[in-house]
């Protein structure tokens, strides 16, 4: 594929379709989801100002900037998506897998023994069916099984490429 340039109005800063492989186009979607994030924060800051202040830039522009940054995001993220395809499997997995790991790290695991206020007897106030132990087991089997897949998907990630807009200085 043939690279493509586009500077923006500034010329400060241009972007090329590149080849690259899927673990740096994410690398370079977390930057551009960075900006975004930055861009949105300062339209929303400066959208409202007291009646005669002057904004530190002109926010119709940056609210333009932004829109632009949502569309690249969403181009970025949509051919990462796409050239993921072959481990989606893996993917839909590992978050089902993050979901119990959670889960697991809010299940109670309190037993408590008090002493009966009549007698020295004691009274059993919280019993479990599952001990910590039992869940600290648990939890470490998904977690290696997320681990061996995060392996595959980081593999895969490395040795397969996607097409995506990357910043470049001028």
């Amino acid at each position: 594929m043939e690279d493509e340039k586009k500077t923006t109005e500034e010329g400060a800063v241009a972007t090329e379709l590149k080849k690259v492989s899927i673990a740096r186009a994410l690398k370079e979607l977390a930057r551009l989801g960075k900006r975004l994030l930055t861009t949105r924060n300062l339209v929303k800051r400066y959208n409202s100002v007291f009646a005669g202040t002057k904004r530190p830039f002109d926010i119709r522009r940056k609210h333009a900037e932004m829109l632009q940054i949502e569309r690249d995001y969403r181009e970025m993220k949509s051919a990462i998506v796409l050239a993921s395809a072959p481990v989606s499997d893996k993917l839909a997995s590992m978050m089902v897998l993050r979901g119990s790991i959670a889960f697991r790290g809010t299940v109670d695991v309190r037993e408590v023994v008090a002493e009966s206020s009549y007698d020295t007897s004691k009274v059993k106030l919280f019993d479990v069916a599952f001990t910590e132990s039992d869940i600290l087991t648990e939890t470490e089997k998904l977690q290696r099984q997320l681990d061996d897949l995060q392996d595959e998907v980081d593999a895969f990630n490395a040795t397969h490429n996607v097409a995506v807009k990357i910043e470049t200085e001028q």
